[in-house]
């Protein structure tokens, strides 16, 4: 049969026969895990030829001679992964370590023989030459494996885990092994308390070891152990929980035999780590290029600085620290007793911060919630902003007592006051601050791509950072951190591609914090209080540098309002998730985003999409077919006010996801799917929007006809009277520039900075003297007009002195009143002497903005003479224009 997978798991067989697969000789995997088999016949698994898979997990398969006959895997020739893992139950009298079994006194001589009586099924296994992965339980460390180990010389995962027996690895206990390839070796979940380092000396192609969850062995064991890691080629260490339950400093001795070694990767989770001494950076080896120290107790991060020496460092994990039980706080709080109450102020620089029990904020998780109220202490905060980012003072704010849980920090457990700001920690924490406040770079390890801070309780604003450019910094977590204040600007992270922000419940965000990260693809802002920052930010600078921005969460971020600029400069967003907000209109332009692939909107406060953001999506969707947008939960209302939307709703080839959940008030007040309005009652619903229409068209054209009608009766009325008003006026008018006895003296009055020294001299002995010369006589109203007259006045007989006015254009030129009077004058008398009287003469170079709005469009209509220097071709030139 060509059966390739068999899967025979809980079924309950207990007692399997010969030649039982022997007509399945194509199959791979056998998965009989989770039976009663108590023994395995010699032929059981005869004709299995193909096999490469084999899993005897938790059955009844004691550690026995007679359990594994020595021909039993005699056809596996092609095996690769065997598992007999959970088989051996040892007796829980063995629970305790002793250092040999002739120890035991309290067992008597049949369970002595018992123990004696079990091995290593290695005669059974040394046919597998081709077994790549050997999963089993051990036995008592007295018992050793035997030498048919030898022959798998293929394995490269030996797996020990969960040896309940195994309290200790003897010197001998690998000598029967014979490995040829990287071996991993997983002895995690044992009951480990010693390791002879000349254990390791029979591994030398040992490449990564797991000592996870063996709290008996502690760091003092490891050191012991470590010893023999020279003889090996270890590149991976996992150490996690390899300490108990008290809280511990960490030494520099403990990693001291790993100076030398070429390890690259270290797992030291979960351990109950308070402090790190500085030496244990310089014991580590320069080739690490993974660090894990998460899930401690670390109260601060200051010995990272000698990380610098770490070259070859890819990946730092700091992860979850900060985190006591109640005897570890008493613990902690007994060493300060400078400390007279529950609340400690920390002050640093411009700011200042109070630190409350957990008792104390409880109350406030809910507030959480409450985004109306999280919203208005933002806004508040952000109007009390002066110079600094992030400047405000906290602790003598009148809402201290209603802030949200990120202005009062470090509320850990319900019990114990969070060691990280108390006494000596306070300081501890202030030098933190001061040591990301200083103005020159902070350096990073070279290689350095990764570096995880989640849930590490800093408290910190995030003040102006500077990080030495020379770092390939891709990846940083420093989510659920509360950071109350995103200031910045953090300038240096050129490379930076991934950025997790979000649960700090921040409530300020500088609108130049991203201004120098262009490498940015993914940001996560979720679940902090940015909304009224966002809101501020008219001009959208926010993420206007983030260029290369393909996914931004903004969910629960207290957002009522996006401006329209807000998301502009991220043409290559593919993802934008706004959900669970307070929007009740979005209006951001979407027209440049091609790339948007989904549009989260859902839970917010929308009636609506706007016809722009409606046609902004159709626009993406003709080019991007696959973009999709959700809007469920969202109080959508379908009337005659929102039948467009309702309409696109129909039509778009924007993929809607979850319609069918959309829910809209009708116009009956009655709440109903948008897909059974969409569907049924669009018919109706237009019916209905139509006759108010026509209403109004009608209305709106009873009113202007009437008003025309009006107007009419008026115009017929007083005909005569009007036509004489008018002509009067025009008479008026007329007169007022023929009787001006100056009219026309000179040939050229001229318009100049006559406020500007330069201006005054170059007219004086370079344009004057050279027109008059042609022939060309000047007036110029500085001079000749005659003092004490209203200014009106002098302007209109200075203009209308002049048979024509050249205009020397340069920047200040129309700053004056006086200037631009005058060429309005110059205008009208064009009107009057239906002749062209304006000359305009650029003698410096004017953008649009250097001029008013009716110069510039009078200069875009007329030839405007660009002054070239002081040439007589020039002048000669001029003059012809200027002479009548």
């Amino acid at each position: 049969m060509s059966v390739v997978t068999c899967d025979a798991k809980w079924i309950s067989v207990s007692d399997p026969k010969n030649e039982t697969f022997a007509e399945f000789s194509s199959l791979e995997k056998l998965d009989l895990s989770r039976n009663r088999f108590n023994i395995l016949p010699p032929g059981v698994f005869r004709g299995l030829y193909s096999l490469e898979s084999l899993n005897l997990q938790q059955n009844n398969l004691d550690l026995r001679p007679e359990t594994y006959p020595t021909t039993v895997f005699a056809d596996l020739k092609r095996l690769k992964r065997l598992n007999i893992q959970g088989n051996y139950k040892p007796d829980t009298r063995l629970s305790q370590h002793t250092p040999a079994l002739t120890n035991f006194v309290h067992l008597n001589d049949t369970d002595i023989r018992a123990i004696v009586n079990r091995a290593y099924p290695d005669k059974a296994l040394s046919s597998l030459v081709s077994l790549s992965v050997l999963q089993m339980d051990a036995l008592h460390y007295d018992i050793l494996p035997g030498p048919g180990f030898r022959n798998l010389t293929s394995l490269t995962v030996l797996d020990f885990s969960k040896s309940m027996a195994l309290a200790g690895l003897p010197e001998l206990f690998f000598s029967n092994f014979s490995f040829q390839k990287p071996l991993q070796l997983i002895l995690s979940r044992c009951r480990l308390t010693f390791i002879h380092p000349g254990s390791f000396a029979y591994l030398p192609t040992l490449h990564s070891l797991s000592l996870q969850d063996n709290t008996g062995l502690e760091f003092s064991g490891f050191e012991i152990a470590s010893r023999g890691f020279l003889k090996t080629n270890i590149r991976r260490l996992d150490i996690s929980r390899i300490h108990g339950s008290s809280l511990l400093t960490l030494q520099g001795k403990s990693f001291q035999n790993l100076r030398d070694l070429s390890l690259e990767e270290l797992i030291v989770d979960h351990n109950h780590i308070l402090s790190i001494n500085p030496s244990v950076l310089t014991n580590l080896p320069r080739t690490l290029k993974k660090v894990s120290v998460g899930n401690n107790k670390i109260r601060h991060f200051l010995f990272i600085s000698g990380s610098l020496r770490l070259t070859q460092l890819e990946v730092f994990n700091g992860s979850v620290q900060n985190k006591y039980n109640q005897a570890e706080s008493k613990t902690l709080s007994g060493n300060f007793q400078d400390r007279p109450e529950s609340a400690y102020t920390l002050k640093h620089k411009r700011s200042s911060l109070r630190i409350l029990n957990k008792r104390h904020t409880r109350s406030v998780l809910s507030q959480r919630k409450n985004l109306e109220q999280r919203q208005e202490i933002s806004e508040e905060f952000l109007g009390k902003l002066q110079g600094k980012f992030c400047a405000v003072d906290f602790a003598s704010h009148s809402k201290i007592s209603t802030l949200p849980t990120p202005t009062r920090m470090f509320n850990v457990s319900q019990t114990m006051v969070d060691a990280f700001y108390t006494g000596k920690q306070g300081m501890e924490a202030w030098d933190l601050k001061r040591f990301i406040s200083q103005p020159w770079p902070i350096p990073l390890p070279m290689n350095l791509k990764e570096v995880y801070f989640s849930e590490t309780k800093l408290g910190l604003t995030v003040p102006e950072i500077s990080f030495n450019p020379n770092n390939i910094l891709k990846k940083v977590d420093l989510s659920r951190n509360d950071l109350w204040c995103l200031g910045g600007p953090v300038t240096g992270l050129h490379f930076l591609e991934y950025l997790d922000l979000s649960g700090n419940h921040a409530i300020l965000l500088s609108p130049y914090f991203f201004t120098d990260m262009p490498s940015l693809k993914k940001l996560l802002l979720s679940s902090n209080v940015v909304g009224s920052s966002l809101e501020a930010d008219i001009e959208g600078k926010t993420f206007s540098k983030l260029s290369s921005l393909e996914f931004l969460d903004l969910s629960e971020c207290a957002i009522s309002t996006l401006h329209p600029h807000a998301f502009i400069s991220n043409r290559n967003l593919t993802v934008l998730l706004i959900r669970r907000n307070a929007l009740n209109s979005f209006q951001p332009d979407l027209s440049q985003l091609r790339n948007l692939s989904f549009l989260d909107l859902s839970h917010n406060d929308l009636r609506e999409l706007s016809t722009s953001v409606s046609a902004s999506l159709d626009l993406i969707a003709s080019v991007n077919p696959a973009i999709s947008i959700d809007l469920s939960e969202n109080p959508l209302v379908c009337d005659c006010s929102t039948f467009p939307f309702l309409n696109w709703i129909m039509s778009t080839k924007v993929h809607l996801k979850n319609l069918k959940v959309y829910r809209c008030k009708y116009v009956n007040e009655s709440i109903l799917l948008v897909s059974d309005v969409v569907g049924k009652l669009m018919p109706s619903l237009y019916s209905r929007c139509h006759n108010q229409d026509m209403f109004t068209v009608v209305l709106v054209a009873f009113f202007v006809l009437t008003m025309a009608l009006i107007a009419a009766a008026i115009y017929s009325h007083f005909h005569s009277r009007l036509l004489f008003l008018i002509y009067i006026s025009k008479k008026r008018y007329f007169q007022s520039f023929f009787v001006i006895e100056q009219c026309g003296i000179r040939d050229v009055f001229l318009v100049f900075d006559d406020d500007s020294r330069v201006w005054r001299s170059f007219v004086a002995r370079v344009v004057k003297p050279a027109l008059e010369r042609r022939g060309v006589s000047c007036y110029i109203s500085e001079i000749d007009s005659l003092a004490g007259r209203p200014k009106r006045l002098v302007v209109e007989e200075s203009v209308l002195a002049g048979k024509k006015t050249l205009v020397l254009l340069t920047r200040d030129l129309l700053k004056c009143e006086e200037k631009v009077l005058e060429i309005n004058m110059a205008l009208l008398a064009e009107e009057m002497r239906v002749t062209e009287v304006l000359v305009f003469l650029c003698l410096e170079e004017l953008t649009e903005r250097d001029l008013p709005n009716h110069i510039y469009r009078i200069l875009q209509r007329r030839q405007v003479i660009h002054y070239p220097g002081n040439y007589r071709r020039f002048w000669d030139d001029l003059a012809n224009v200027l002479k009548p």
